[in-house]
């Protein structure tokens, strides 16, 4: 599996950095310097000199899926017409995916990369709710909701029959910003 964030010219340190993000991806906690040091097939000294602490590996993990989703979004928004309903389903459905990465990126980031996806969808959002130029604040607000909501989700293990109904959630934050924000427009 290529990794798109790890951008170095030096193979040996690319190598060791694919190592660690693909036992990451396979787990479902975040795992000990011991079972990363063991999984992941480097020496201690090796994960050390690559990142300070355990924790501190959260920021590549997060870089990893937000490319991912980038993609996933950008060949979605490319179609024509495409709902925001549409957009909103299949960004649910990738974190229902890779629910083990959000657990996981959840407990240590409470929500920041959720409210970077939700971001990453500016352009859609302030055409589809006919948001004013510049409605920068008040996505970062609707950011935060709706993180808050997948938040919720994901303390019940992002289960797929709950899906329709954070959908739900979502939609109707999206037309109450459509709502709020209507009467800038005229």
């Amino acid at each position: 599996m290529p990794w798109v964030g790890i951008k170095t010219k030096n193979r040996r340190y690319q190598k060791t950095e694919i190592a660690i993000l693909e036992v990451l991806m396979r787990s479902k906690e975040l795992p000990s310097a011991r079972v990363l040091v063991r999984q992941a097939k480097i020496s201690r000294s090796t994960l050390y000199r690559h990142h300070k602490t355990i924790p501190g590996i959260i920021p590549d993990y997060e870089r990893e899926i937000l490319i991912k989703y980038t993609e996933v979004i950008q060949k979605l928004t490319r179609r024509k017409n495409i709902q925001v309903r549409t957009i909103c389903l299949r960004t649910l459905i990738f974190i229902m995916m890779n629910r083990r990465t959000f657990k996981i990126l959840l407990k240590y980031d409470s929500g920041v990369v959720i409210e970077k996806m939700i971001l990453k969808l500016r352009h859609k959002l302030k055409s589809a709710c006919y948001l004013p130029n510049n409605p920068e604040r008040m996505l970062r607000i609707y950011a935060k909701e709706v993180a808050g909501v997948i938040e919720e989700w994901g303390k019940n293990g992002f289960k797929e029959g709950e899906l329709e109904m954070v959908l739900g959630k979502v939609m109707y934050l999206t037309e109450s910003m459509r709502q709020r924000l209507g009467p800038l427009n005229r």
